[in-house]
C-alpha cells in the first residue's frame, strides 16, 4: 500500500485508492488554478496515476494524488466531491488528439532548434580556426548567462546563452601567480 502523509496536516492519503473517474474534470489550486480532465487512469506499483489534459493549454500532465475540494488545503489537485463535473468521451478524444498535435509540434520545434544550434556550432568552429593565432596559449572569453532560478522555491540555476571571444593571450594562466 502506498501512503502519502502531509507534513502540514498530518493526514494520510492512500494512493492505491481511485478517487475520480475517467473524463472527470478536476481543479488545480495554485499557480494558474487550471482545470484538467482525467483521460486515463493507470494502476502502478506506486499507486494510482492519473493522466491529465490541461483544458487551457491543451498539454498533457499527470498526478498521483487528487483530494476532495471540501478538504482543500494548499496547492494541489482537487475534485468536486459534491457535484462532480464530467466531459463527454468524444470531447475528451478531441482534446487528447489536439494535445498530441501540440506535443508533436513542440517536438518538431525542439528538433529544428537543435539542428540550427548544431549548424551554428560547425560555423563557429570554422571561424574560430580561421581567427586563432598560431602563438595563442589561451583564449579570453565572456559568457552571457540566463537566470533560470525559481523565485517561488530555493532552486537556483542558469544556462549560458552566448559565449564571446574577447581576445587571445600568448601566456598561459600561471603567468599571473
Amino acid at each position: 500500500m502506498a501512503n502519502l502523509v502531509s507534513l502540514c496536516t498530518g493526514k494520510s492519503f492512500d494512493t492505491t485508492k481511485q478517487v475520480v473517474k475517467t473524463n472527470q474534470i478536476i481543479q488545480m489550486s495554485g499557480y494558474h488554478d487550471d482545470r484538467y480532465v482525467v483521460y486515463n487512469i493507470l494502476s502502478t506499483q506506486f499507486g494510482i496515476n492519473y493522466q491529465l489534459i490541461n483544458l487551457r493549454t491543451k498539454k498533457f500532465g499527470q498526478c498521483n494524488l487528487i483530494q476532495p475540494l471540501s478538504e482543500k488545503f494548499g496547492i494541489g489537485y482537487y475534485f468536486n466531491n459534491t457535484t462532480p463535473e464530467f466531459m463527454d468521451a468524444f470531447e475528451v478524444c478531441l482534446l487528447k488528439s489536439e494535445a498530441e498535435q501540440n506535443r508533436q509540434a513542440e517536438e518538431e520545434e525542439r528538433q529544428a532548434e537543435h539542428k540550427r544550434t548544431e549548424e551554428l556550432k560547425i560555423i563557429g568552429r570554422e571561424r574560430f580556426k580561421a581567427i586563432l593565432p598560431s602563438n595563442a596559449q589561451a583564449v579570453i572569453i565572456a559568457e552571457k548567462r540566463q537566470n533560470e532560478s525559481d523565485t517561488m522555491t530555493d532552486y537556483y540555476g542558469h544556462s549560458t546563452t552566448r559565449t564571446v571571444i574577447l581576445g587571445f593571450s600568448t601566456h598561459n594562466t600561471s603567468v599571473n601567480n
